[in-house]
């Protein structure tokens, strides 16, 4: 029987570091000057007390804030940081933060 689906690969870690697996990963977003490092860096500012990686690809990364703070701060430094949700995601500050109010997570992409 022929495969259908393209096959879904996974990547299993015991980083010490909760983000050590982002650079391992190559996860980046060369496209606006942003690499692993700032990702790393990125998550380590955040105003989230924690957070669960719970995806990454080459050029995008999701995370589930298991705590928040300022959902609106977060949301603006996102804002900042992810530039392809102001054209093709949610498109606003307030837009994000709402977002991530109802499902508790974020997705940042780099095309």
């Amino acid at each position: 029987m022929p495969l259908r689906a393209a096959p879904t690969a996974s990547h299993c870690s015991r980083a010490g570091d909760r983000y050590e697996i982002l650079p391992t990963h190559g996860t980046n977003g060369w496209n606006y000057g942003i690499g692993p490092d700032s990702i790393v860096a990125c998550c380590g500012r955040s105003n989230v007390t924690s957070v669960r990686l719970t995806g990454m690809g080459f050029d995008w990364w999701r995370v589930a804030p298991l705590a928040i703070g300022d959902a609106e701060a977060l949301a603006r430094r996102f804002y900042a940081f992810c530039p392809d949700v102001r054209g093709s995601g949610n498109g606003t500050v307030d837009a994000i933060a709402r977002d991530l109010g109802e499902s508790q997570r974020l997705y940042c992409w780099w095309d």
